[in-house]
This record gives structure tokens, sequence and C-alpha cells, in this order.
């Protein structure tokens, strides 16, 4: 980064362009890493294109003049990207993620249940994601799914929006009668639990700048897949 940004002739500052991103997305890749994974909190983009300068600059000189001009690019690049990944990782992390692990544990309940009882524990998932006051069912292994709390607040919004395509094969299989097409639909409702919808992706992207590639690995990380084609779509 400290090569590109400070080269002399044609410097490549960050940007949503061409190689401007690929430099915004080394430098958020490195920020990402410096935070979650070695746990820096202090500015450090700064004190590492000096690093390079104070190393390069007998071979490539032209860095020791450019230093000034790659700490004024680096500095605001990060504090903005702070912002912006403290933000993506509160809604991630503290709402969407835990709100999707304990979807799919309540769907993994629903896929192990026995055919006829689908519809009803279809129901009973499909009460408690919305927030009602009282719902348990209690199935003939002695399992039991019972609302703990309201989902964040954290979310601001995005969980239940997000949870659309979750809600509509619910409210699908409590309706239906056709027992061939119950574990059909169960089946994609869990399938559907198990991954951040392109609408949640493109929402932290859009609303909240918050990078695809970032959503996808912290996704991972926690054994979810993201909907790719429907964030492009």
């Amino acid at each position: 980064m400290t090569f590109l940004i400070g080269d002399e002739r044609t410097p490549v500052p960050p940007s949503n362009e061409e190689r401007g991103y690929v430099v915004r997305r080394m430098l958020r890749r490195a920020l990402y890493f410096a935070r979650r994974k070695l746990g820096i909190t202090v500015p450090v983009m700064g004190l590492l294109a000096d690093t390079v300068v104070d190393y390069m600059s007998p071979s490539y000189p032209e860095l020791e003049r450019q230093r000034s001009f790659v700490k004024d690019i680096l500095g605001p690049e990060e504090r903005r990207f702070d912002e912006t990944l403290s933000r993506g990782l509160r809604l991630l992390t503290d709402g969407l993620i835990p709100w999707r692990m304990s979807i799919t544990t309540r769907l993994e309940l629903l896929a192990r249940s026995p055919t006829t009882d689908k519809p009803r524990i279809a129901s009973a998932v499909l009460n408690e994601i919305l927030g009602a006051e009282t719902t348990t069912y209690e199935e003939s292994a002695g399992l039991r799914i019972t609302r703990e709390s309201q989902w964040p607040e954290q979310t601001e919004g995005l969980v239940h929006s997000a949870a659309e395509p979750v809600l509509d094969l619910l409210r699908e299989l409590r309706e239906t009668k056709d027992r061939d097409r119950i574990e059909d639909i169960a089946t994609r409702a869990v399938n559907a639990g198990n991954c951040l919808s392109g609408k949640e992706a493109f929402t932290l992207h859009d609303t909240y700048g918050f990078p695809i590639e970032l959503t996808r690995e912290i996704a991972a990380e926690n054994g979810l897949a993201v909907d790719e084609a429907g964030f492009e779509a």
C-alpha cells in the first residue's frame, strides 16, 4: 500500500474504482486483522507506513519524499473505516449473527421432527421470531422451544426485514396440508436460516458501508453462508 499510494508518477490512493479499490480492500483487510485478530485499537497504518519507508527508502528514495503524503492519505482512511468497521461488527456480531444462530438451532429441531409435527413446530418458531409473548411447543421426543428474549435492538431493524425469506417459508409450512410438500418446505426454511440473505449483505454494504468480503468472512467464521447471488441482484 505504501508503494502504491507513494508512487510519485501515478499515486494510487484508496477509492471505489479500479486500482484504488484494490488499495482500499487491502487497507480494510489489514485494519480488520489488526483490530479483530491482533487486538490493536490505536491508529496503526501511519506507523506501518513509517516502517516501510524507513526500511525501503535507501533503495527507493522517493518513498521518503512521499512519506507525509502517504500518511495524510492513510490517516483519514483509517478513521473512516474504523467507524464503518465498528458499526458493521456491532450489527453482525451483536445482532444478525446471534439471531441467525438462534433460529438455526430452532430450525434444526424442525428438520429433525416427524413430518406430521413440522407444521405445528413451524408455527411455534414463527411466533417466537415475531416476538410473541408466549410460545411453547413440546413434541414427542421431549424437545422444547421457548421464547428466551426479544431480538437485540442493536440490529437497528435489520433482523425482522432480513428474516422475511424464513418467515415466508414458515408461514407456508404452517398452513400446508400436503404431506408431500412439508419436507421440501422445511428443507428450504432450514437452508434459508443458515444463510445471511442478499438483502442483509446489501444493506450492510449500501447503508453502512460494510464491505461484502468482510461480511462473507465473518459469516464463515460462524458457520453461515452469504447469498451472494442475492447481493448482486
